[in-house]
């Protein structure tokens, strides 16, 4: 189901799309790299798939930590590993983190805190394991938001059809937060931290017409 579903959603206008959220996702902290002349120390990716984020995240690091709840993609990650030794794969549940804390100095998050049972401890957890002046990148998708659904329908329903189940069923099954839950956690749980939310693709400041958000934190 998820091979099927990421060969569908990878390739033709949706793949363009879903590759420009990658680098809008990995942009704040290259650029806070090459501005600030930093090297991360640790860099953890939660949600990593079959390792499609990697190719756009800029900058030096030490160690990069690619996890994922399952394995399914582990075979994809395996090719990038053999080429860069500094890169792991494990499987890791974002609401339960094994990591100590203040461990990473950047970390990256796909559209993962949607899908989770309890988003507030994710986040919580991926405040927990961020250095003080580490920062995090999360991506959010604004389902149930009608641009979405209208690009949802244009792009990619037709590639969904031979599915087990229905691709609007997984999708309703799957994306159990909404973003302005989603946003009000991060409100409160980094109140302390210096956030920054980005609306795509028109920068306009209404989840209705966007596709997805980028929080960028800088943790104090």
């Amino acid at each position: 189901m998820f091979d099927k579903l990421s060969q569908s959603l990878y390739s033709g206008n949706s793949g363009y799309l879903i590759n420009q959220t990658h680098k809008q996702l990995a942009s704040f902290g290259n650029k806070r790299a090459k501005s600030k002349k930093i090297t991360f120390k640790r860099i953890l990716e939660i949600g990593a798939g079959k390792g499609e984020l990697y190719q756009y995240v800029k900058g030096g690091f030490a160690e990069y930590f690619m996890t994922d709840i399952s394995s399914w993609g582990e075979s994809e990650i395996n090719k990038i590993t053999k080429g860069d030794k500094r890169i792991k794969f494990e499987l890791q549940n974002i609401e339960k983190l094994n990591y100590p804390d203040n461990h990473f100095d950047r970390v990256l998050v796909t559209c993962v805190v949607a899908h989770v049972d309890e988003p507030f401890r994710a986040l919580e957890e991926l405040r927990r394991v961020t250095s003080p002046a580490g920062i995090i990148s999360i991506a959010v998708s604004t389902d149930p938001s009608i641009f979405l659904r209208v690009i949802r329908k244009l792009l990619v329903l037709r590639k969904m059809q031979n599915l087990e189940i229905p691709y609007d069923l997984h999708i309703a099954i799957q994306h159990r937060n909404n973003p302005l839950a989603i946003l009000t956690m991060v409100k409160w749980i980094y109140k302390k931290d210096k956030i920054q939310i980005k609306y795509f693709p028109f920068r306009i400041k209404s989840w209705n017409l966007a596709t997805h958000l980028i929080i960028n934190i800088v943790k104090k």
